[in-house]
């Protein structure tokens, strides 16, 4: 296998892409807590040691995004590494179990899609963008702007159609998955703002993958996009936004924030900041800066 040392020289582990520091995941978060938003985006922590399950899902977003952006024309700044198995192999150095299952997973996946691409039997994705941050100034009531951003894994064309494709790794697939993510902000945000850029996106996927043993399972799902959601996404962007300035203006210390206590345990586990909430900001020092 590749080491950390081959390829380019003193590149160490490039991620490609990267968190949007002002976008719907950070509006999401401070709608569950924000103190959340305070101390994951404004403060730009996250837990020193993360939980597998996350990092799984990252190592596999590596791959795929090397997968897709190998055919683009203009190759992105972060392409630095052969293929996507070398770029799992190098950002996941530090978790080698986390590593280890992430590997089983994209090689799982490549050699589902490949021979059925190769056949016809699944259409073919030609990448338009991989890992792309759009940008706007976006227009508050007020006539002041805020900078808003939304990354996407992968828009492309299939077939001669623009999609735009979520990538997400789950513990299973269901006869509902996709559905989950009709009304999702950041699903629309990326769709809005795919349009607002020029691309026709016509259907929205999402390529989902699992981590079962021994066999991942993989699909990929159409997702129902709620028209009222999307046509209401301006207006509840701006209210989202408002109500951050406000907590902002009131609480001017990022770690001193109102704290939702109902919402510290939710459908993807424990709050990661939840130590901190319930113990004291001492604990801080457990956790650092997002790369």
């Amino acid at each position: 296998m590749p080491d950390v040392h081959l390829g380019k020289p003193n590149t160490g582990a490039v991620w490609p892409g990267g968190a949007s520091k002002q976008g719907p995941h950070r509006v999401g978060a401070f709608c569950v807590c924000p103190q959340l938003e305070g101390f994951g985006y404004e403060l730009n922590l996250r837990p020193a040691v993360e939980k597998d399950v996350t990092v799984i899902g990252t190592l596999v977003h590596v791959g795929l995004a090397y997968r897709y952006a190998m055919t683009l024309a203009q190759k992105p700044d972060w392409l630095v590494y052969p293929d996507g198995r070398w770029a799992i192999w190098t950002c996941g150095q530090h978790r080698p179990d986390c590593r280890a299952e992430a590997l089983r997973i994209y090689d799982a996946y490549c050699a589902f899609y490949d021979p059925l691409i190769q056949r016809g039997a699944v259409p073919a994705w030609k990448p338009l963008l991989v890992e792309h941050q759009f940008e706007i100034a976006f227009t508050m009531p007020d006539g002041t702007t805020e900078p808003y951003t939304a990354r996407i894994d992968l828009l492309a064309e299939e077939n001669g159609h623009v999609i735009l494709v979520d990538h997400k790794s789950k513990g299973k697939i269901g006869r509902q998955t996709g559905n989950e993510y009709a009304s999702d902000r950041q699903m629309l945000t990326c769709l809005a703002l795919s349009r607002h850029f020029g691309f026709n996106v016509e259907r929205v996927v999402i390529n989902a993958m699992t981590r079962e043993y021994p066999d991942p399972r993989f699909a990929r799902y159409e997702v129902p996009i709620s028209h009222a959601a999307y046509n209401r996404l301006g207006e509840d962007t701006a209210h989202a936004l408002r109500q951050m300035r406000e907590v902002r203006t009131r609480y001017p210390d990022p770690a001193n924030r109102p704290r939702t206590w109902e919402n510290c345990i939710r459908k993807f586990g424990p709050c990661d900041f939840i130590p901190v909430c319930t113990e004291g900001n001492h604990r801080l020092v457990e956790y650092v800066g997002r790369t």
